[in-house]
């Protein structure tokens, strides 16, 4: 199983989660979120990685060029969308993470014209984003 830690805001804890085995590290820039992270503060942090963990930088209804600049800055290798951008994901400069709101009569064909190389479902909230993963793209049972 990939274990993927989002909310990384300091170098102690990435070092962490890093030693503790886990494969993805997350910052978060979304300004409304309470483990926003300036990209200057995250670039320092990527710096100190190793090399083999992935980096993913998660977004909410951010403008494109912005997430691109971000990506190039800090030479990300996922974005994770979790707002409720368009099937522009192809434009994007790196592999993506897209977050479905996972709601009553959710439409699971949709997930198709995204693009995305791994869609996350998340649970519904009219104010939250991110707040508990659902399922992870089958990761849920032992034999994936």
């Amino acid at each position: 199983m990939r274990v993927k830690i989002c909310g990384i805001t300091n170098s102690e804890d990435a070092i962490f989660c890093e030693s503790a085995g886990a494969e993805f590290l997350g910052f978060i820039f979304y300004r409304g979120s309470k483990r926003y992270i300036y990209p200057s503060a995250a670039l320092e942090i990527r710096k100190m990685l190793k090399p083999v963990t992935k980096t993913v930088g998660v977004f909410v209804n951010e403008e494109l060029e912005v997430v691109n600049k971000i990506v190039k800055e800090l030479e990300l290798d996922f974005v994770q969308l979790h707002g409720d951008e368009t099937p522009n994901i192809p434009l994007l400069k790196c592999k993506t993470i897209k977050a479905f709101r996972i709601m009553d009569g959710f439409d699971y064909g949709i997930i198709d014209n995204y693009g995305t190389s791994i869609p996350l479902f998340d649970t519904f909230s009219n104010s939250l984003y991110g707040e508990r993963v659902r399922d992870l793209t089958g990761m849920s049972s032992p034999a994936n």
